[in-house]
């Protein structure tokens, strides 16, 4: 009987952007870092989930009992 490998990949991005005038990127990161993310420019939030089935194999099998 075969054997299968079964993988849950969940992935969760979330990507928010503002724009600030600052004197170095330091105090660029410092200024967003104290805003509220309602006043970001654009934010965007997403979400994946997929089941991956693979079959395990061995070198034997590979080789005698290729269907």
């Amino acid at each position: 009987m075969p054997i299968y490998k079964v993988e849950l990949v969940h992935v969760t991005k979330k990507y928010s952007c503002a724009t600030v005038e600052a004197s170095s990127r330091m105090e660029a990161t410092s200024k967003v870092k104290e805003m509220s993310q309602d006043v970001f420019d654009d934010t965007e939030t997403s979400e994946q989930v997929s089941w991956e089935t693979k079959r395990e194999w061995n070198l034997l099998e590979f080789l005698f009992n290729r269907a």
